[in-house]
């Protein structure tokens, strides 16, 4: 901070030469060239005298301003206790990130405090944000801090400790603003130039799971398995949210727009991106997140989650391994993904095994023969689609001993009861439908629609012969995700006098729900239902292998997953 010249005091000839010895403290330069700025005038401070009548309420006593103010902050201050009281009982998934100084702006405030204490600032974050990028752009570091926007690591560091040098000596000497304000505008400058603006810290919080954006002035986070509004955080506009979202898709060569109002993308750490044009949701532009932990889940972390019971997993973890073809069964969010993950640990090593999927989520066992297939979707001008139907195919003729398949939404289905149906045994893949019933009706449907539509009779047949477990996954009301049923699929269909064909899962497993305890919270049991049939126990010789315990279940699972989190 420069040293205060002493002022001169008329008539004080001693004053005359004082300010000569005193040096003034100048900031050193930033590295780059600083453009002039044109210091804004700066309002006269009004002298004591015009200010001591003043009525203002910011200087009066709390007690003189009325007892409506009172209670409107008593208010203001018991929702914020309740919402932090709410967001201290959610633990991360993962370690936190607080690498430099996005800790001045977290995503616990933005959660926490309203808009109003982020508002004033927002002339301020465009008039640097301004300096800034022209600052930037004549030093021709656009494409530097393009690149380290998409791929972080080592290049955003760099980045974004170069932009905290440049603010810092810039407030210094504009005198921006000061104090706590300085380091939360620093952050949200920093954020707009070289992250995802508003949302960049909810996006760096490990607890939050998805970030739904429903246009620019609305912005909501599942944490917990709840869903929790964050009235601290919003876009300026919609053109601001519009330009977070283009910068999303410029590594994939795509846009949003008119001609494109739908498109689909993915961040650096794998989370999915959704994104809906103006012309198609008239509040938007939409933009969804959806997060997924750095390591995968294991069978031990699904039990500590008290997902299933011990049981269960073991007998979940011999299915596996003797390779019974099995489908996850769930509802959007519902923990599909993180059962195929806990599951997937269970296949033997020495297997070589083929994951396709849309969006880069599954990770396997690291020491195991494990190629990754990735869906592609068509460029802006039409051409270029890999579909999951086209790498199903293509997996057939690379030689798989099972074929992995993140979701089946599609004609796809049909490839991948073939898959099951030719030798790939142990096969997995998902399936969106409520429960294992609709499952069944859910596949029919997806094989009798289109131009390549199979009758539902050999639908059933194929769904019969090539698959042997159904593991639903339900979403409770609480937040709570849990294995909701097993259920074994007949390896015959049945035909009733008037011809009909149908097939009913068997439950070997099934979650019941018998209330809610203290904190609202789901309180049940798992009970079983029925033994395994002897016809699915010969089919994969269960009896003649080797039955490993609960405790060599889960080290397997274990190590898969510690394997694929250091791959």
């Amino acid at each position: 901070m420069a040293v205060p010249l002493r002022p001169s005091i008329p008539g004080d000839d001693n004053n005359k030469d004082t300010n000569k010895d005193i040096k003034k403290v100048v900031p050193e330069a930033p590295s780059i060239g600083v453009p002039p700025i044109k210091k804004p005038v700066r309002p006269e401070i009004p002298s004591l005298s015009e200010t001591s009548d003043s009525n203002s309420s910011d200087t009066a006593p709390r007690s003189f301003r009325g007892a409506n103010m009172d209670a409107i902050e008593e208010a203001e201050e018991k929702e914020v206790q309740e919402r932090l009281k709410k967001l201290s009982k959610i633990a991360p998934t993962r370690a936190q990130n607080t690498s430099l100084f996005h800790s001045e702006l977290t995503s616990q405030d933005l959660l926490v405090n309203n808009w109003a204490r982020y508002e004033h600032l927002m002339p301020k974050v465009i008039e640097v944000k301004t300096w800034l990028t022209e600052l930037l752009a004549a030093e021709e570091r656009t494409a530097e801090i393009a690149q380290a926007r998409h791929e972080r690591g080592t290049k955003y560091d760099e980045m974004y400790a170069l932009i905290e040098s440049l603010l810092t000596r810039y407030f210094v000497k504009e005198r921006v603003v000061s104090g706590i304000d300085a380091k939360i505008l620093m952050a949200m400058v920093a954020n707009e130039v070289l992250g995802l603006g508003p949302i960049e810290p909810l996006w760096r919080d490990n607890r939050i799971t998805e970030i739904m954006v429903n246009g620019p002035y609305k912005i909501r986070v599942e944490m917990g398995g709840k869903l929790h509004d964050v009235p601290g955080a919003r876009f300026r506009d919609p053109e601001q949210l519009l330009d977070v979202c283009q910068q999303i898709l410029a590594p994939i060569n795509r846009s949003i727009d008119v001609a494109h109002p739908l498109q689909d993308g993915s961040l650096v750490d794998g989370s999915r991106v959704n994104i809906v044009h103006p012309t198609v949701g008239n509040q938007g532009p939409y933009l969804t997140i959806r997060k997924f932990p750095e390591t995968a889940f294991t069978l031990e972390d699904l039990l500590s989650f008290k997902s299933m019971n011990e049981e269960m997993a073991e007998e979940l973890g011999n299915y596996i391994g003797a390779g019974m073809s099995t489908v996850i069964i769930g509802g959007t969010g519902s923990g599909k993904t993180s059962m195929l993950n806990a599951l997937s640990g269970c296949i033997p090593p020495g297997e070589r095994v083929l994951v396709i999927e849309d969006t880069s989520e599954l990770r396997l066992h690291s020491e195991r023969d494990v190629l990754y297939l990735q869906a592609r979707p068509a460029q802006q001008e039409g051409s270029g689609e890999v579909s999951i139907r086209d790498l199903v195919k293509n997996a057939l003729r690379m030689r798989p001993d099972r074929i992995v398949v993140g979701e089946v939404r599609d004609f796809a289905a049909y490839d991948m009861l073939q898959a099951m149906n030719t030798g790939h045994d142990g096969s997995m893949t998902t399936v969106h439908a409520n429960d294992a019933y609709s499952g069944i009706e859910r596949l029919v449907n997806l094989l009798s629609e289109g131009g390549d539509a199979v009758d539902s009779n050999r639908v059933l047949s194929l769904i019969s012969s090539g698959v042997d477990l159904f593991v639903t996954i339900q979403h409770y009301e609480d937040g709570s995700r849990r294995c909701s049923g097993i259920y074994e699929i007949p390896n015959r269909v049945t035909v009733s006098e008037a011809g009909k064909s149908s097939l009913e899962p068997v439950p070997l497993w099934e979650f019941v729900q018998t209330g809610l305890d203290e904190n609202d919270r789901v309180i049940g049991n798992w009970e079983r239902r029925e033994p395994l049939s002897d016809s699915m126990d010969r089919k994969h010789r269960l009896g003649h292998r080797t039955h490993y315990s609960l405790e060599e279940i889960l080290q397997m699972s274990k190590t898969a997953g510690n394997s694929a989190a250091d791959n």
